[in-house]
């Protein structure tokens, strides 16, 4: 506590008077992070933003009501857990399809698009029970919609276990659209039809109404109404 004081002192001095931290999940691509803050500073250059990776949900929560955090940009498919904590409030800061990462030398990938039953007959990678619940429950719930048993090959902790092992050219992994692919240029992401996934800004709602908090949120769901993803 005394190092976070003598830390908030020096920002003071340095001419920050106005600080936010933001918590974002680990493995995905930074490119919304950077353009929203790069639209904030636009419109304040006294704003300091500090970033923290989150490594799960609960960790997330556990930030928010420390007070570590200010803002958290969390997955859509959290959407359910929060609604419970009257503590806090959400926006809906960007919605996209799920796609469907795989080789170039599998036999889908010339596709433009991919429907779950494009791939019922592809081995899916998908995460081990215990880790990434409220991923799994949601894609779960698509292929039952669609009465198709998924064929689950393998089972990893982290898309980016899943990333690192995909190797075989009937396998498919199915990804939030802003995964970061660590660059594999043997490997194409398909956008997955009907499917929603996304990000979400979570904040204490006591702080909603803040002047300056109102501006972030306004200027962070603008800057995301003409996001565009940079692909490598």
């Amino acid at each position: 506590m005394i190092h976070t004081g003598f830390y908030h002192a020096w920002e003071l001095q340095e001419g920050y008077g106005n600080c936010f931290n933001i918590s974002y999940p680990y493995g995905t691509n930074p490119d919304i992070l950077f353009q929203i803050a790069e639209r904030i500073k636009e419109k304040n250059k006294f704003i300091k933003i500090h970033y923290k990776i989150s490594y799960g949900f609960h960790e997330e929560l556990r930030q928010l009501f420390s007070y570590e955090v200010d803002f958290v940009i969390t997955h859509m498919h959290h959407e359910e857990l929060i609604r419970p904590y009257s503590e806090l409030c959400s926006y809906e800061l960007l919605s996209l399809p799920l796609t469907v990462f795989m080789t170039k030398t599998n036999r889908l990938s010339s596709k433009s698009h991919l429907t779950l039953k494009d791939i019922r007959s592809q081995k899916i990678l998908f995460p081990k029970d215990g880790s990434h619940e409220a991923y799994q429950k949601m894609i779960l719930e698509a292929f039952a919609k669609e009465d198709i048993f998924p064929l689950i090959s393998c089972k990893v902790t982290t898309s980016v276990e899943g990333i690192l092992n995909l190797q075989e050219d009937n396998e498919v992994l199915i990804l939030n659209h802003l995964a970061n692919t660590m660059s594999r240029d043997d490997c194409v992401k398909i956008p997955l039809e009907g499917s929603r996934s996304g990000l979400l800004l979570v904040l204490r709602a006591a702080d909603a109404d803040k002047p300056l908090t109102k501006t972030f949120i306004k200027e962070a769901l603008s800057c995301c109404e003409s996001f565009h993803v940079s692909e490598k």
